[in-house]
């Protein structure tokens, strides 16, 4: 009698989650980034990206970037830039496809195009130290849901000179994303982004990175229809590991 109420609890648990994402589940991932800046007159700079890889286990990801960067005294600069992107993953993507299967639907061939508008300031402790510190940040606006999202980020960043020349860096990152128009929650995703750069030339330098993301999910649109008496959060990790190539000329 004790098992088969036991069993009971632990099945009537399990059926109530069904329609909330696995909690605490990882997913690990790759990408390889390659980005092209170019100096223009008037303290401009060119921005062009392509990332590729995966952002969730079988959601395939792909961005392209192209802004538009103006340097501005006491090493600030801001920036314009027109995103496109695909693989995205938002909330209303946690779908019901039959009888008590939910799953995330496949976004790996949705087109979606954003916006975004940066700012950034950088800090060192003294023109002799190989440390330098960053405060970034953007403003994104997604035209496919007109979600607004504010992304600020803080870095680090640590070089290793030869010759009077930077030969090898370290950078950490640790940027949080805080949901404008939507979602409750005041920070539904953050990580901890590092890199180990090598600077070839002044033209060019290659990177082996590692990003671990912690993202929250709550209820989707669907899920609140079928069952809006239910409430959940659930967290979920991205580790990704890439390889960046960056191109100055």
């Amino acid at each position: 009698m004790i098992k088969i109420l036991f069993f009971l609890l632990i099945s009537t648990h399990t059926l109530a989650h069904d329609h909330a994402p696995a909690e605490g589940s990882t997913h690990h991932v790759h990408n390889a980034k390659i980005s092209l800046f170019k100096k223009m007159p008037q303290n401009l700079k060119l921005k062009l990206s392509f990332d590729i890889g995966e952002s969730y286990t079988h959601t395939n990801y792909r961005e392209i970037e192209l802004g538009l960067f103006k340097r501005l005294p006491k090493k600030q600069q801001i920036g314009v830039s027109l995103v496109e992107n695909q693989g995205l993953r938002h909330t209303d993507d946690w779908i019901l496809v039959s009888s008590n299967n939910w799953y995330w639907k496949d976004t790996s061939q949705r087109e979606e195009i954003s916006t975004r508008f940066y700012y950034s300031k950088k800090f060192r402790p003294n023109q002799m130290t190989p440390l330098l510190f960053e405060y970034k940040n953007y403003l994104q606006y997604n035209f496919f849901n007109e979600q607004i999202t504010f992304v600020p980020k803080l870095s680090s960043h640590y070089f290793f000179f030869q010759n009077g020349k930077p030969q090898y860096s370290i950078r950490v990152e640790a940027p949080l994303y805080i949901p404008v128009n939507y979602e409750e929650i005041f920070i539904y995703k953050s990580g901890l982004y590092t890199s180990f750069i090598y600077h070839y030339s002044n033209k060019l330098s290659l990177a082996l990175t590692y990003k671990r993301m912690n993202e929250h999910w709550s209820e989707s649109e669907e899920s609140k229809e079928i069952r809006p008496n239910e409430s959940y959060t659930v967290e979920e990790q991205v580790e990704q590991f890439g390889l960046n190539i960056v191109f100055n000329i």
